[in-house]
C-alpha cells in the first residue's frame, strides 16, 4: 500500500531556509501515535464496511470499528469508555502518554482487547478534518495499481457530523477546535501564533524550540493560517527539528568486521541496507549489540564473511526487518542522508 496515496491525514514537509512563516501557528511536534477520530460515525461497523479502512488484513476486516484510526486506516482499539465523550466531528491528533513512555503507549494501543492502561493515554487534538474530504473520489494504490474509489454518501451518518468546509483555512479550523468540550482524555494541542514580521517569527520559534528540547521533545510543527486541510504532504504544514528523520525498507545487511575499536562485531550484523522512498539505497548503522544479534545460522555466516553483504536467504535472520526510521543531518548532492543513524523499527501505522 502506498503511504503517499492512502494516508487519511495531512503530513508535513520540512521547513526550508527562506520560507516566510510570519503569522503562522507553531506547536510542539509530538512523538506519539497519530490518530484520526471519525466523529463516531463508524462505531460498531465491521471494518470491511468502512471505505477508508485498510483492507489488507483479512482477519481485521471482521473487527468492529471504534471510530479511531491510524493515519493509514488501521483500526485503533480504544475502549468505549475512553471515547464516550468525544465530539461528533472529525479530528486529527496524537495519542500521547508522555516523553518517556512511547514504548508503553505503543504496547497499550496495539492490544486488540484494551485494558485500563488507556487511562494514561490522552488524545492531543491539533486539527479538524473536513468531513467533505470523505465524500469524494479518492485515488489509492494497491499492489502498484492505482484505483479510484468513490466514497458512498452516507447521508444520515455524515449529516449528524459537525463539520467545516473543505476549503476552510487553518485559522478557522482552530477556532472550531477551541469550542469543543474537553475532558481528561481529550485536549487541544497548544498552538502559538507567530509574529507577522519574519525576523521576530524566527526569534520566537528559536525560543519555542529551546523550550521543547529542554522537555525532551523533538521539534516543532508550523501551520499556515490560510492553509486548507490536505490529506497528503502539504506545504501549509512544515516540521522543524534539530535532526531530520526519514524511513526506508530493509533490503539487506552487512556482516560486522574488525575495526580499530576491536573485533566485537564479528559474527554480528554490522549495518543494514535500506531502500529509501526516493529509490536510493542507504547503509545504516547506530545499533546496540542486542539489535545486532543474528540467528545462529546467520552468525556462523557472518563470522566467516566479515564485512560482506549477506545473501538474500539470510535476510529474515536479522532482528530488524520491515520499515526502519532513522535520523540524519542534511542530504548529499545525490539526495543521500548524511550522518544517518538508526532510530527505531517503524510500527505498522
Amino acid at each position: 500500500m502506498s503511504v503517499k496515496d492512502n494516508t487519511l491525514l495531512m503530513l508535513c514537509h520540512s521547513l526550508k531556509e527562506g520560507v516566510g512563516i510570519g503569522g503562522w501557528f507553531a506547536s510542539e511536534k509530538l512523538d506519539g501515535q497519530r490518530a484520526f477520530w471519525d466523529g463516531g460515525i463508524t462505531v460498531g461497523m465491521a471494518v470491511r464496511d468502512v471505505p477508508w479502512a485498510n483492507k489488507y488484513d483479512k482477519r481485521k476486516q471482521e473487527m468492529r470499528s471504534t471510530g479511531l484510526w491510524s493515519r493509514l486506516g488501521n483500526i485503533i482499539h480504544a475502549p468505549p469508555w475512553w471515547t464516550k465523550y468525544f465530539p461528533n466531528c472529525m479530528l486529527d491528533g496524537e495519542l500521547w502518554s508522555g516523553y518517556e513512555h512511547r514504548q508503553v503507549l505503543m504496547s497499550t494501543i496495539k492490544q486488540e482487547i484494551p485494558d485500563n492502561r488507556w487511562e494514561k493515554v490522552q488524545y492531543r487534538v491539533y486539527d479538524m478534518v473536513p468531513a467533505s474530504r470523505f465524500l469524494s473520489t479518492r485515488t489509492v494504490s494497491y499492489s502498484g495499481r492505482k484505483q479510484d474509489i468513490l466514497i458512498p454518501n452516507w447521508a444520515t451518518r455524515f449529516g449528524e457530523l459537525k463539520s467545516i468546509s473543505y476549503g476552510a483555512p487553518f485559522s478557522s479550523r482552530l477556532t472550531c477546535l477551541y469550542k469543543l468540550v474537553l475532558h481528561n482524555y481529550l485536549t487541544i494541542h497548544k498552538q502559538t501564533e507567530l509574529p507577522m514580521a519574519q525576523e521576530n517569527a524566527l526569534i520566537t520559534i528559536s525560543k519555542l524550540m529551546e523550550q521543547v528540547l529542554e522537555k525532551g521533545g523533538e521539534g516543532l510543527v508550523l501551520k499556515k493560517p490560510e492553509g486548507i486541510y490536505e490529506c497528503q504532504r502539504s506545504h501549509g504544514c512544515l516540521k522543524l527539528k534539530p535532526c531530520e528523520d526519514a524511513e526506508g525498507v530493509v533490503i539487506g545487511w552487512y556482516a560486522g568486521k574488525e575495526t580499530d575499536k576491536g573485533s566485537k562485531l564479528l559474527g554480528m550484523m554490522g549495518s543494514l541496507i535500506l531502500r529509501l522512498d526516493n529509490g536510493k539505497e542507504l547503509q545504516l548503522s547506530g545499533f546496540t549489540d542486542e539489535e545486532r544479534t543474528l540467528s545462529y545460522k546467520a552468525m556462523l555466516w557472518a563470522k566467516d564473511n566479515p564485512g560482506e553483504r549477506a545473501p538474500e536467504e539470510l535476510l529474515s535472520h536479522i532482528r530488524q526487518s520491515g520499515r526502519i526510521s532513522f535520523k540524519y543531518r542534511g542530504l548529499t548532492a545525490d539526495g543521500i542522508p548524511m550522518e544517518a543513524r538508526y532510530w527505531r523499527t517503524r510500527e505498522d501505522e
